[in-house]
């Protein structure tokens, strides 16, 4: 799946995310369909640098919440 995010989608409406150095972005396939991690939960995550903003990145889905 290919997302773009923007200040619009900070979950912290009055810090937009144009205005932080770093960003963690998580991908989470979810077993039971809700947004909270939850146990057998597939995720993976990669830190962003400011500098990598605007360029396409890739997140691997390499580990099972326990």
């Amino acid at each position: 799946a290919e997302i773009t995010l923007g200040d619009e989608d900070s979950p912290m409406p009055a810090r937009k995310l144009s205005s932080v150095g770093e960003w963690r972005v998580v991908a989470r396939i979810s077993r039971a369909g809700g947004a909270q991690a939850a146990s057998g939960d597939l995720q993976g995550e990669r830190r962003i640098a400011r500098a990598q903003a605007g360029k396409p990145i890739a997140i691997t889905i390499d580990r099972r919440i326990e």
